[in-house]
């Protein structure tokens, strides 16, 4: 009943701030706090398929939980003179407003700009790092059934050592594509936009049209399909009848090739996806999932890939084909409103024989996750907790065509360490007003190539390519979790932030980060980097697996 009364009270709140948004961005701390209201257990929603649409989430209204400025805690208590007006005018912009709103019948809109200005330093290679982002955020609605968004970054930074050569082993800045070298090798330069159409014409269909990232599953990590690899873009059909939530989606991928900055070799290929998320009970949800990907080259694109209630797996061996197939599940059950574990299981090939052998057959290629959340611990409100762990086979994701492993723009599109690892996570968040305080630790173990042997843990090299069974003629019978170059990983992350402006998703930031990887009989590589920026959160860029 409680429940009831405060939704009511978001509803009559929430009508002014969400009716003109499309999507919540993909920001992991800001969906925790949502997920904390969402995951209640007589709340009929299906938390796995991210990001959120905005209508689908207007009894949560974010913006006024966050907005609590009031004559009591402004900047600036003056006469309410001319100037004193205006005064209050630029500080509610700043603080408060979006700095372009309109509100007009059959038409709303709203403007902001982006920014990630922050400057860190690191102890052990005693340099300075910086990064100088600039961009806006538009977002509409046209009559009652269209929505629109678009957003654009224009970035010049001067990365950390170990994201630079992260950046130029892979060609590409973690999440964010393609970039240019200026500065005799110490600057990067690169721009990333985002941007999206959606038609809902009834409460039970969603149609997006547009180019970015989603998110499948409850975790920190999805093994399905995640938001670790630039944009790309998509058609996405959602429907929601009853306790069932049914995801479509195609999109168009690319890979780029490891080959040098001059002589890059472009592969365009296609993904379909199929998602159909089921609450059984108001504590209990199942998901299952399916996918398919196959090169543009060698047939452009396939439209019996379209049929939206077909299994793909039939339709591919019908068609002679050997595209790349993988399925999976997700699940959640609720202990209470405030406790849930999750999980998740990946599947992408499998020979029951082999696996009675228990000798570790390279051929069977799965994956698994399982992970609790706590909300309000200690019955402290906004106070959360999440631990998790992942681990996933040698060669799962991969094709026996390099181009069409499991990834787009040469990183995965699950987990961003791809396969032959295993990861454990945990993370604690306290939201009080504007005040965001976060910590993350990671642990992870991965295997990785040795002298172009192929130990399984790249998703785009070629599974018959150098494996480590076939160069040893047969004297290598199974693989193991971190086989091959050994690394182990260490990582913690802490953040406060203040959130200068809700409706802008703007905060301003001070952090540590703390990280330590360690390979078999090379010289270790540590990080101890301190940083201060200014911030809008909209989007996940992961630097904590590599």
């Amino acid at each position: 009943m409680k429940f009831i009364k405060l939704s009511l009270v978001f509803i009559c709140f929430g009508l002014y701030t969400q009716a003109q948004q499309l999507f919540l961005p993909l920001d992991h701390d800001e969906n925790a706090f949502t997920e904390m209201h969402l995951s209640k257990k007589d709340v009929n929603f299906h938390t796995s398929i991210k990001p959120y649409f905005y209508e689908e989430i207007e009894l949560i209204n974010l913006d006024s939980i966050d907005s609590l400025l009031t004559d009591t805690n402004r900047l600036f208590l003056l006469p309410n003179s001319k100037w004193a007006r205006a005064l209050r005018w630029v500080e509610n912009k700043l603080m408060d407003e979006d700095l372009v709103y309109i509100n007009k019948p059959g038409f709303k809109f709203r403007a902001n700009l982006l920014l990630d200005l922050n400057l860190g330093r690191d102890q052990v290679s005693d340099d300075s790092f910086w990064q100088n982002t600039r961009g806006y955020w538009l977002s509409g609605k046209i009559g009652d059934k269209l929505y629109f968004e678009s957003t654009f970054y224009e970035n010049q930074a001067k990365l950390a050592p170990y994201i630079r050569d992260y950046s130029y082993s892979s060609l590409v800045i973690p999440g964010q594509g393609r970039f240019k070298i200026f500065k005799e090798g110490a600057g990067a330069d690169w721009a990333f936009a985002s941007g999206a159409v959606g038609y809902k014409p009834s409460k039970y269909f969603t149609l997006a049209l547009g180019h970015g990232k989603h998110f499948l599953g409850e975790g920190y990590r999805s093994l399905l399909l995640s938001d670790n690899a630039f944009n790309y873009p998509y058609i996405k059909l959602e429907t929601n009848v009853w306790n069932l939530k049914y995801v479509n989606m195609w999109a168009q991928l690319s890979h780029v090739g490891f080959e040098n900055a001059a002589d890059r070799n472009w592969t365009q290929k296609y993904l379909a996806v199929h998602y159909l998320s089921w609450n059984a009970t108001k504590r209990f949800n199942i998901s299952l999932y399916e996918s398919i990907s196959w090169l543009k080259a060698d047939k452009g694109f396939d439209w019996q890939y379209m049929n939206p209630i077909i299994f793909l797996r039939p339709v591919e061996w019908q068609n002679g084909s050997a595209d790349n197939v993988l399925v999976g599940l997700s699940t959640k059950y609720k202990v209470s409103d405030n406790i849930s574990f999750y999980g998740q299981f990946v599947l992408d090939d499998f020979n029951v024989q082999e696996f009675k052998k228990q000798d570790g057959y390279w051929g069977n290629k799965y994956g698994g996750q399982i992970g609790v959340k706590a909300f309000n611990l200690f019955k402290v409100y906004g106070l959360s907790a999440q631990a998790e762990y992942n681990v996933v086979r040698p060669f799962t994701y991969t094709h026996f065509d390099s181009t069409n492993g499991h990834g787009h723009m040469n990183q995965p599109l699950a987990h961003p360490l791809g396969a032959n690892f295993q990861e454990a996570i945990g993370i604690v968040r306290y939201k009080y007003k504007r005040h965001k305080l976060s910590l993350k630790i990671v642990w992870s173990e991965f295997g990785t190539d040795t002298l172009g042997v192929n130990h399984g843990g790249n998703v785009f090299v070629d599974y018959n390519t150098n494996r480590a069974d076939i160069n040893n003629d047969g004297g290598l019978n199974g693989y193991t979790i971190g086989q091959g170059l050994y690394n182990k990983l260490n990582y913690f992350e802490g953040r406060y932030a203040y959130l200068v402006n809700p409706r802008a998703k703007l905060f301003l930031e001070v952090g540590f980060r703390e990280r330590s990887l360690s390979k078999q009989n090379l010289a270790d590589s540590e990080t101890r980097y301190y940083f201060i920026g200014l911030r809008t959160s909209l989007n996940n860029f992961y630097n904590d697996y590599f």
